[in-house]
């Protein structure tokens, strides 16, 4: 099969009698104006704007995928998601758009529709942010480039009252104009027309008149007689085959990335599947101080919570998964939803959160009908230990996989689940465990700031009101001391001084503070910070005692023995917490 080619105004008249589409597995639309007007800029300049790849679809297979219309009147805010086409409607000749959507969404745009995107500095909910804008072309700009532009042709979306400016550099014709002249004669015919609207006072030397007609003419030509969309057909009839086509093509860029040319597959089996799956993140994303739940971890649980084989690839979305996913979608989402509620209340946010993977289980047990009053110290244990051991770090899949079968032996409808019974049954691939030793431990004492160091310390002050308020890990001695010039004022040696600044961020170090507390301590020392936030000794005690901190000399420069103080009573709480059998002191 040889590439094949249309025109621009071709290619035009197919979307707008309805015989162009895009398969569900194309993303949406995402071309910014300046993207659409450099496009027409390489198109006047003869620059090569790429091959299409389209899918000739055959009747017979009409009604076996999802496919969605061209956007013709794009709005920032209102539409820009492209519709779904209507299957009864579809017509017997169809194409499919493989590759190339973002450039002939923009040509559509631009020739036939509408663009609104916001005007900076107004409000979005100002009903004048999203003016109306049409595609024109400055047919008074020179044909040359100047230093600070990167384009000859001066393509612009405007509105109606932006293109009535006339200036001796400029006048603004409308693009789509000449899609509808016949030929160079009528060209000419529109530019005599153009003409009157410019003042008499203006006055107009004859180059720059033929110098606009040049230009008009030039565009026309490479609209509706040159060759312009260059396209490769594929007859191929198979969704799995025309994805794998579709991953070769996209894969080598950065246009999409694997999971979303594999998210593809279910909503090229689900109509509604885009919608419904990006209505859900948007929802769960919103929880507590906000997650990054993706597409990717979507998919991942629907794959784990429908019982599918547990490998993110073609194979695993065959239509038969799709459908039991599609099937059991509100039982997956309302899994997920409450383990998302759940890590809400424990205190985990995005930025705690290293791998979304670690909930999936949680959601799995919950879909399984475990007693989640009975469970979830257990869950939250298995969430912990799952980022403390960075599990799900490679080979996730297969983790994943392991975890669930361990789970489908232990969790009863309406039991409890318990950790002890799954790290007894689950099988990991190689060089992955859940388990902490002693040796481990002493390691995760060292963790600096970050998910690690939260999690360990969230499990440490489970009394704190996690749900209601939100907590930071502040650093008990305040960063701001251990800076070179005051720990050499300490008589502290270069190295003593790269140890201590190497301490100071790490677990002994740090305890969680209320985000208005944090704020308020900043470079405060902790001596003065504890007399003010505690009044009375009993008070201090307890504060010292719920956060695990040693009653010790709080001065800076007693700071080595209160970090071994402390990171000793860290490690005798957090062994009975993790069940870390300690060797004995010899």
């Amino acid at each position: 099969m040889e590439y094949q080619h249309w025109t621009i105004k071709e290619a035009m008249n197919r979307i707008g009698a309805k015989k162009l589409y895009l398969p569900a597995i194309q993303r949406k639309f995402v071309w910014d104006a300046l993207q659409i007007e450099r496009l027409f800029d390489s198109i006047m300049r003869d620059y090569p704007i790429g091959t299409f790849l389209f899918w000739m679809v055959g009747e017979a297979k009409h009604n076996d995928y999802s496919f969605y219309e061209f956007i013709r009147d794009y709005h920032e805010r209102d539409h820009w998601k492209n519709s779904l086409a209507a299957k009864p409607h579809l017509p017997d000749e169809l194409v499919g758009v493989l590759d190339g959507q973002q450039r002939l969404n923009s040509m559509y745009v631009a020739l036939q529709g509408t663009y609104a995107y916001k005007r900076p500095r107004v409000w979005v909910n100002n009903p004048n942010a999203y003016p109306v804008r049409k595609f024109f072309l400055n047919v008074f700009k020179l044909e040359k480039e100047e230093e600070d532009e990167d384009y000859i042709y001066e393509f612009r979306f405007l509105t109606p009252e932006e293109a009535k400016e006339i200036t001796p550099e400029t006048y603004w014709c409308l693009v789509k104009d000449l899609l509808e002249c016949k030929g160079l004669a009528e060209v000419n015919k529109y530019w005599a027309k153009q003409k009157k609207q410019i003042p008499h006072v203006l006055e107009v030397p004859e180059t720059t008149d033929e110098h606009a007609l040049d230009i008009l003419g030039k565009l026309w030509e490479r609209l509706t007689t040159i060759p312009i969309v260059n396209y490769f057909p594929v007859k191929n009839q198979n969704l799995d085959e025309v994805l794998d086509i579709f991953v070769r093509v996209n894969s080598a860029g950065t246009v999409l990335s694997k999971t979303d040319l594999l998210f593809s597959t279910i909503v090229a089996q689900w109509e509604s599947g885009r919608e419904a799956i990006e209505e859900f993140l948007n929802k769960i994303n919103e929880k507590g101080n906000g997650f990054r739940f993706d597409t990717d971890f979507i998919m991942r649980a629907c794959l784990v919570l429908a019982e599918c084989p547990v490998r993110l690839r073609v194979a695993s979305f065959k239509a038969e998964n799709v459908k039991l996913i599609v099937k059991d979608w509100k039982l997956i989402t309302a899994a997920i939803n409450r383990a998302a509620d759940m890590l809400v209340e424990w205190g985990f946010e995005g930025a705690t959160l290293p791998s979304a993977n670690a909930v999936i289980p949680i959601a799995y047990a919950i879909k399984r009908g475990c007693d989640i009053k009975a469970s979830k110290a257990d869950l939250r244990l298995l969430l912990i230990k799952s980022i403390l051991t960075g599990v799900y770090g490679s080979s996730g899949d297969q983790v994943l996989s392991g975890i669930r079968k361990a789970m489908q032996e232990t969790v009863k409808d309406g039991g409890a689940f318990e950790l002890e019974k799954l790290e007894k049954k689950v099988r990991l691939p190689s060089g992955k465990s859940m388990a902490i030793n002693e040796e481990t431990l002493d390691s995760l004492l060292l963790s600096t700031k970050g998910p690690r160091s939260f999690a360990l310390l969230s499990l440490l002050t489970p009394h704190l009101k996690f749900n209601q308020v939100q907590f930071h890990q502040d650093h008990i001695h305040p960063y701001a001391g251990f800076n070179t010039s005051s720990l050499q004022k300490l008589k502290l040696d270069d190295n003593e001084i790269r140890d201590w600044q190497a301490k100071r961020d790490t677990l002994p170090n740090l305890h969680l503070l209320e985000g208005k507390e944090n704020q308020s301590k900043l470079a405060v020392s902790f001596e003065i910070w504890l007399k003010k936030e505690c009044s009375t000794n009993i008070d201090r005690k307890t504060y010292l005692r719920s956060h695990h901190i040693p009653d010790v000399s709080f001065d800076l420069s007693d700071f080595a023995v209160f970090f071994e103080k402390r990171k000793s009573l860290l490690k005798e709480k957090l062994a009975r917490l993790l069940n870390v059998r300690l060797k004995m002191a010899p």
